[in-house]
This record gives structure tokens, sequence and C-alpha cells, in this order.
């Protein structure tokens, strides 16, 4: 899978995808050279999830897990502050300010990690890495 946006208007897509999963704040990557930001991330797979068995109205599923690295371009500053150190971070959303060129990655947790950019591009990428699967129990 591969997601690339470069108009601030589409930021949903990227949203949709990062919301709600979870990424190690020692995995975020600054390429000076290139001006790009990555930052890996384990992104649950519910579509792909298989049933392992039923009980009324629980079930339980194996979900993959797979790895994707968002993408960040014309990074011009970065701003991390980590004043919680839990080292894991659940990703809310992405925000745009134009006025600033300033995007803004919001977390669950506290964290203030924003970027200045001299143009917007974001994308999403998949890794050919291999799959962990976890298992769950939900309710359908």
């Amino acid at each position: 899978m591969r997601i690339e946006i470069q108009n601030s208007k589409s930021i949903n897509l990227i949203n949709d995808v990062i919301h709600d999963q979870w990424f190690n704040i020692h995995d975020i990557k600054l390429d000076d050279l290139n001006e790009i930001i990555t930052i890996k991330f384990n992104y649950e797979d519910r579509i792909n999830s298989r049933i392992i068995y039923k009980f009324l109205i629980l079930k339980k599923v194996k979900i993959p897990i797979r790895k994707y690295y968002l993408k960040i371009n014309n990074v011009k500053l970065v701003e991390l502050d980590d004043t919680e150190k839990v080292e894991l971070y659940d990703f809310n959303a992405i925000n745009f300010q134009e006025e600033e060129s300033r995007i803004k990655i919001t977390t669950g947790i506290p964290l203030r990690f924003e970027l200045v950019v001299d143009k917007f591009k974001i994308s999403i990428e998949d890794s050919d890495d291999s799959i962990k699967w976890k298992e769950k129990i939900v309710w359908f």
C-alpha cells in the first residue's frame, strides 16, 4: 500500500490510516540531506483479520500487524518535546496550519511534535517485512 498526498485538504486519507496506531519515539528518523522525517509504526490490519472462534456475541480474531512508514517531506524545522518519556505513543491526527506551514502530530499521550515544511507532502508506505499476528477478543 502507498498513499501520497500533496494537498493538505486530503490529510484525512493519512489520518484514517494512522489514527490509534502506535509508534516508538526512537523510530522517528530525520534524513537531513533529503529533508524527510520517517516514522515507523505498526498497523493493525483489521480488514484482513481471521476469526479463530465465535461464542455467542464474542469472537476471537487474529489480526495481522504490518510495518508502515509515515514520511513527511520538505522538513525545515523539527520541534519534539517528549515530556512523558513513555517511548510508545498513539497517533491521534496530523493537522496542517497553512499560514505557518506547520504540521502538528497529535497523540493520545502528551507529546509536542511539530514540523515546519516549505512544501506539503506526506506519504505512507508499507514494508515487505514479515507480519506478526495479534490475538484479540472482540464484540461483533
